[in-house]
């Protein structure tokens, strides 16, 4: 998905400057520079086709373990449990009054991811980032929970520019019995006769593990012409 954040943005850049420069906006900075990369200490990972796509970035020197993949993709990845770090930081120093500690387990308000959005900017210089391992209690009982992740959190990603969610994806469990054990987690009442004529029998049978994800192109229009509303 990150390739095809940057396939668009960066053919936007070039394409269309023109038409951006007419509209009173500066092109979107997708990829983290080189320079900060390397000052910051952020960990470059290699590019893997493996599903566990959404475990947390591996230690590296940067306080808050952000990464991006080598190569032509420089898209910042934080994970959830970051994210909360970063915001609770500047929260106790600016704002501890309004805004009491976060949880790990909280979920984002508009206010947080625009919060977040200007810090990521601030010391990361982009606008686009990536966000793995969401709580649990936030995905659809469906949600996988994550690979190498703390108990909880689900194999899920959300994308935020300029501190609007354009796109969301995560893994799905693919295995009934432990579909059935996080409905009955999330106090749903499942089994396998009410699930007898519906898609969840067939992985009785056993299935490949699937994921997906969606994007709102026109939440990317709004970001890119910082626009209130369309």
């Amino acid at each position: 998905f990150e390739g095809l954040m940057v396939t668009i943005l960066t053919r936007l850049n070039r394409e269309h400057a023109s038409l951006l420069h007419l509209a009173g906006q500066n092109s979107l900075q997708h990829e983290v520079q080189l320079g900060l990369i390397a000052s910051l200490g952020v960990k470059v990972e290699e590019c893997s086709n493996d599903v566990h796509v959404c475990a947390p970035p591996p230690r590296a020197s940067d306080i808050f373990r952000a990464s991006v993949q080598s190569g032509s993709i420089r898209i910042l990845r934080l994970s959830y449990i970051s994210c909360i770090q970063m915001l609770n930081t500047y929260y106790h120093g600016n704002d501890l009054g309004k805004h009491p500690p976060k949880s790990v387990h909280d979920d984002l308000s508009t206010v947080d991811t625009q919060c977040l959005a200007k810090l990521v900017k601030m010391r990361y210089g982009v606008d686009v980032f990536t966000v793995v391992g969401q709580p649990l209690q936030t995905q659809p009982y469906c949600a996988m929970p994550g690979a190498g992740l703390d108990v909880g959190f689900a194999n899920a990603f959300t994308v935020y520019v300029r501190g609007l969610e354009v796109a969301t994806g995560c893994q799905r469990i693919y295995a009934l019995d432990m579909l059935l054990s996080q409905a009955t987690e999330r106090g749903m009442n499942l089994s396998l006769d009410s699930l007898a004529n519906t898609t969840f029998a067939s992985l009785g049978h056993g299935a490949w593990p699937t994921a997906g994800f969606s994007i709102g192109l026109e939440r990317l229009l709004m970001c890119i012409l910082d626009l209130g509303n369309i």
